[in-house]
């Protein structure tokens, strides 16, 4: 018979599976178009860019890389928000592809791999939602009694 000193070591349970070969994929990838945005911003600046630009871009490379980051530990919301931000941008950028092929003298093709990465991201990010489904139903609340 065990003490009472003595303690039992406990299951450490990760609340993501490490199975998932498409969830690194898809963190490292967001990770890089992260990257990606705040290069796009040095570059903006360079080229005397409209401040708003500028400051977008730099602001979704952050905000991005903290989704990232908070998603990657296993935060559901974050990861709802990183999904969000990436389907946002697919859209942003495929309308603005255009403009980009404009400013750069670039080919179309060339201007819309940013709107396709960001859509792949999306895609594979959105394939990782039984990682955050809850574990267990939430338990329904008892209504307070007031007065009567």
């Amino acid at each position: 018979m065990p003490s009472k000193t003595q303690s039992t070591p406990r299951p450490t349970a990760s609340p993501i599976p490490a199975s998932d070969p498409l969830r690194p994929l898809g963190h490292v990838a967001s990770a890089v178009l992260a990257l990606g945005l705040a290069i796009a911003g040095l570059l903006a600046a360079g080229a005397d860019a409209q401040a708003l630009l500028i400051i977008t871009l730099f602001s979704l490379a952050g905000i991005t890389g903290l989704l990232t980051w908070q998603s990657w530990r296993g935060s559901r919301a974050a990861w709802a928000f990183l999904i969000t931000i990436h389907g946002a941008l697919t859209v942003y950028m495929l309308f603005g592809a255009p403009k980009i092929r404009d400013m750069g003298h670039v080919n179309i093709t060339l201007a819309l791999v940013p709107s396709a990465l960001h859509l792949i991201v999306t895609v594979i990010l959105a394939l990782c939602a039984h990682a955050y489904q809850e574990r267990e139903p939430r338990q329904e609340r008892e209504p307070k009694r007031g007065r009567a």
